[in-house]
C-alpha cells in the first residue's frame, strides 16, 4: 500500500473512532464542524453544508429527519444511537 493510501486510511479510521466516542449530539456536531473543509462534509453521494448538518445535528430527537446527515464515517448511525438510547 502507498504512503499516501496508507495515511488516508489511518485518517479515515480515526474519523470513524472520533464519531463511535460520540457519547452527546453537541459531541458529534463538533466532529462534524472538525470534518468541514471550507463548509463541506464529503458524503458517500453528495456533498453537505457542514455548518447546517451540525446545527441540524444538535436539535435532532426521537421522529427527526436524519437524512440531513451523512452516512460517511458513520455520522448518521451515531445520531440514531444517541437519540434513540
Amino acid at each position: 500500500m502507498s504512503s499516501i493510501k496508507a495515511e488516508f486510511e489511518e485518517y479515515r479510521l480515526g474519523v470513524y473512532d472520533k464519531v463511535n466516542q460520540c457519547e452527546t449530539l453537541k459531541q458529534l456536531s463538533e466532529v462534524i464542524l472538525e470534518l468541514s473543509h471550507y463548509g463541506i462534509v464529503e458524503g458517500r453521494t453528495r456533498h453537505f453544508d457542514g455548518v447546517h448538518m451540525a446545527n441540524h445535528c444538535e436539535r435532532l430527537e426521537k421522529g427527526s429527519e436524519f437524512r440531513v446527515l451523512t452516512r460517511m464515517y458513520g455520522i448518521r448511525q451515531q445520531a440514531i444511537y444517541i437519540v434513540h438510547s
